[in-house]
């Protein structure tokens, strides 16, 4: 199919994206494991932090490698600015790549709209004669809310003006303590204060290959689950007393899960069976928790990890350019000729 030079390079870049972002992909999941079990000692909020920026920059680096150096490689050799035919192949895969881009930004986007307007129906909650609305944040917009329909029994909800959203059942002394409330607040307080809605809706905006096997989520479900436990560490402080306290928490809130999970933007306190388990498991191990408070890895280790992490992702895709270099010409008119 005849395309303009404007629209070959289009095309060019949706396939050059699309295709580094892949291989990217790839290598991170079958190197994030290991990272991961490198992190453990240095708690679940650096795991989280990894596995975050890890699946945003595959998509950095496929744009940046596109944009910076094939690109410009074609549009140097090339010296037919009129119209050239396209291969079948190469427009299909061109227009698959945007539509998973366009998809996956069109279900951030809803989950977005729809986590606002449930905002607009939230009242704010009252326990013993009281507005819980404090440290949260400044100004009025942060308060603890609730929802009469079926909703997560502790949530937090939305993106601009994130609120602790509750679940009316769960105000009920029989079903949560006022302790566990509590802990539970300062589960959903963590991740207020770390952004957390903000990281899911940026993951949820980008495709992936959903890689999964049965003993690992896809790449969403596991950052979730990691900054679920960061969360849970955030609330615990160290003390076994309060890890026991959000392990009855959890199961008394794992009870009022809704059966179908909600379409809206939330990171949510309570986790179905299949996480359930694990999170109270690694809440219950004393040694766990002590190890954590007593053998912490020194900042500038932290530090040099961070370093030697940053300058590999940059130093290496960079070599592996200028190895093939002079083949990027010949590789861009393959890529736009297929079929």
């Amino acid at each position: 199919m005849p395309l303009s030079y404007s629209f070959r390079l289009v095309c060019l870049a949706l396939l050059g994206i699309g295709s580094a972002q892949s291989l990217a992909e790839l290598a991170f999941w079958f190197a994030s494991p290991r990272v991961v079990k490198l992190l453990n000692r240095n708690g679940a909020r650096n795991q989280e932090q990894f596995l975050f920026w890890g699946q945003i920059a595959t998509h950095a680096v496929a744009l940046l490698l596109t944009i910076a150096f094939l690109v410009p490689r074609y549009v140097e050799a090339e010296t037919n600015l009129f119209a050239e035919r396209v291969g079948i192949l190469s427009l299909a895969a061109a227009l698959f790549i945007l539509f998973r881009y366009l998809r996956a930004l069109q279900h951030g986007l809803g989950m977005w709209w729809r986590a606002a307007r449930l905002q607009r129906l939230l009242q704010p909650t009252e326990i013993a004669g009281s507005t819980l609305g404090i440290g949260l944040g400044p100004g009025p917009d942060q308060l603890v809310m609730s929802a009469p329909g079926p909703c997560p029994p502790v949530a937090v909800v939305g993106l601009l003006r994130p609120r602790i959203l509750i679940a009316r059942a769960m105000l009920d002394p029989s079903k949560l303590s006022p302790e566990g409330l509590a802990i539970a607040l300062d589960h959903e307080r963590a991740h207020l204060s770390h952004s957390d809605n903000w990281k899911l809706f940026a993951l949820t905006c980008l495709p992936s290959l959903g890689l999964r096997t049965q003993a690992r989520p896809g790449p969403v479900r596991l950052w979730q689950r990691y900054n679920d436990w960061a969360a849970d560490d955030d609330a615990v402080r160290d003390n076994p007393a309060r890890a026991l306290t959000l392990a009855e928490s959890l199961v008394a809130c794992a009870k009022s899960i809704p059966p179908s999970e909600p379409d809206f933007l939330f990171t949510g306190f309570a986790a179905h069976e299949a996480e359930l388990e694990a999170r109270i498991e690694r809440l219950l191990d004393i040694n766990r928790l002590l190890q954590a408070h007593t053998s912490l890895q020194p900042i500038t280790s932290r530090r040099l990890m961070a370093f030697l992490v940053g300058a590999g992702a940059v130093l290496i895709p960079i070599c592996l350019l200028a190895a093939i270099a002079p083949w990027l010409q010949e590789a861009a008119e393959t890529i736009l000729h297929l079929g």
